[in-house]
C-alpha cells in the first residue's frame, strides 16, 4: 500500500516528521507556532555580551573552518574584544581548506 506523502507548503517538512500536523492550507503546526525573534540591535547585543565575563574565556565559538564560523570568531575577538575559545572537531571528512582556516584562526591567539 502506497501512502501519499504530504509536504508543508511553507517549510517542506513531510508528514513523516514526528508530531507534525497540517491545517487546511497545508501549513504544518511547526510553521504556525513559529514566532519571529525580536532583534534587539547591536547596542543591546554589545551590552549583553559585555555584562558577564569568564575567568579564562568570555565566549566559546564553534568553528567549522568555513567562512561564517571564522567570521564569528573574528568578530568576537576583534570587534567585541572577547577572550574567545574557538572549538573545532577535526573529523575525517573535514576538507583541507577548512583545516587551514582553523590553523589560521589559531595564529590569532589572544594576548
Amino acid at each position: 500500500m502506497n501512502e501519499t506523502v504530504q509536504i508543508c507548503s511553507r517549510c517542506l517538512l513531510p508528514n513523516t516528521y514526528p508530531g507534525i500536523e497540517f491545517n487546511e492550507q497545508g501549513i504544518c503546526n511547526h510553521c504556525l507556532e513559529y514566532k519571529k525573534p525580536q532583534l534587539l540591535g547591536e547596542a543591546a547585543f554589545s551590552e549583553k555580551i559585555n555584562s558577564k565575563h569568564g575567568n579564562k574565556y568570555d565566549c566559546v565559538v564553534g568553528i567549522s573552518g568555513g567562512k561564517d564560523s571564522c567570521y564569528v570568531a573574528y568578530l568576537a575577538k576583534e570587534k567585541f574584544n572577547l577572550r574567545t575559545l574557538a572549538v573545532c572537531y577535526d573529523f575525517p571528512f573535514l576538507v583541507d581548506l577548512a583545516r587551514q582556516n582553523v590553523r589560521t584562526l589559531e595564529s590569532w591567539k589572544q594576548d
